[in-house]
């Protein structure tokens, strides 16, 4: 589950705060969002992977006239270069699953943001790892792909020196280095490697608590804390995880011995770590005295709030996911409802001659601008 999916003005909150403006990557294609920043950025360069898409597309005006499940939305993964705009392809043409024209002709935003992929991972070697139909894709920036396999992974699959990957596939957590794997345990999900060579995961379905695998040697802890989405903090030392509660889910972060305490109520989506482990992002929804915002929450590790930032405002305006390593990073992806009510009086008259041009209307319903914090 990608950070934050979901809309301003739920799970709103009443607070006063200051903005901090960003630095914004003006692109005029389609809609982007997921950005990832590459490892080897720097302040001066930031080079980030990230999706775009044309969620109104159509294969054929007439089978889509007929109703025959014409409506196939896809998606390429690009680089895109935070200094100039510009943007290389990496991976085109991929599906995005899960969702259908109706979705798009209800505005279901939740549904919308929930059918994106997960940012793609950046290994600290370079390469990229994203998923599609359920295949567990990896590649080196050009796009040459060095691995291709069934299963799904979690925000942090990489091992320390990046030569292996976990993943889990039917239930089974699996480490893979280069062609050969093998398995460490069953009934696993959401797998987090550390830069100590451990592995935290989900083990369980029902009250799930979280386990640790130490690659070194071999072993399985079982811990007690009951929760899931665990990820470490980049020096292996913290283990953050989200708990249910009674609005939404709440954040805690464990130390070494596995003693926790809680940070954040009422979060959504996953936390995003600094690059120096000192605290933790997440992203929080509140009503201002000028409308409801979405705003990145600052933690240090001793659960007291350091800072606020203002990532969107407004209604019409949603933020699906946050990266945090050389540089925060996150889109605000802007929905026209009224734009949408037309394109969808057009269509109830729409003939095979003027589907193109009403599509292209439809294309504008949904845009999206990146930000850069640096």
């Amino acid at each position: 589950m990608a950070l934050g999916k979901t809309l301003l003005g739920i799970s709103a909150l009443a607070f006063a705060v200051t903005a901090t403006a960003p630095e914004r990557i003006p692109l005029e294609r389609t809609i982007e969002f997921a950005p990832a920043v590459s490892p080897a950025s720097t302040a001066e360069n930031v080079d980030l992977a990230a999706y775009q898409t044309e969620m109104f597309r159509i294969v054929s005006p007439l089978v889509f006239l007929r109703g025959e499940g014409a409506f196939d939305p896809r998606y390429d993964l690009v680089l895109i270069d935070a200094e100039t705009a510009q943007v290389r392809p990496v991976a085109q043409n991929l599906p995005i699953e899960g969702l259908t024209y109706a979705d798009l002709d209800a505005m279901d935003m939740e549904k919308l943001l929930a059918a994106f992929p997960e940012p793609a991972r950046w290994s600290t070697r370079g390469d990229l790892m994203y998923e599609t139909a359920g295949t567990i894709v990896v590649s080196d920036s050009s796009g040459f792909v060095k691995s291709r396999v069934l299963g799904d992974a979690w925000l942090q699959p990489w091992s320390p020196g990046a030569e292996s990957f976990v993943y889990t596939r039917d239930g089974q957590l699996r480490i893979r280095s280069g062609t050969t794997e093998r398995v460490v345990s069953g009934d696993a999900s959401q797998p987090a490697w550390s830069a100590t060579n451990k592995i935290a995961f989900v083990h369980g379905r029902d009250n799930a608590h979280l386990a640790v695998y130490d690659a070194t040697s071999r072993r399985t802890l079982m811990t007690e804390l009951h929760g899931h989405s665990p990820l470490w903090s980049p020096d292996g030392a913290w283990l953050a995880y989200l708990v249910p509660g009674e609005r939404g889910d709440n954040l805690f972060i464990a130390d070494s011995s596995f003693t926790a305490r809680p940070v954040a109520l009422g979060v959504s989506g996953v936390p995003e770590w600094a690059p120096d482990s000192s605290n933790i992002a997440v992203l929080r929804y509140y009503s201002g005295e000028q409308g409801p915002f979405a705003a990145a929450d600052v933690y240090a590790t001793d659960g007291t709030l350091a800072e606020r930032i203002i990532l969107a405002e407004g209604e019409g305006n949603a933020v699906a996911t946050l990266d945090w390593q050389s540089a925060l990073s996150y889109e605000v992806i802007h929905y026209d409802l009224e734009r949408l009510r037309e394109v969808q009086a057009e269509l109830k008259t729409a003939n095979i001659f003027t589907i193109p041009r009403i599509m292209e209307k439809a294309r504008r319903v949904l845009t999206a601008d990146i930000y850069v914090l640096r």
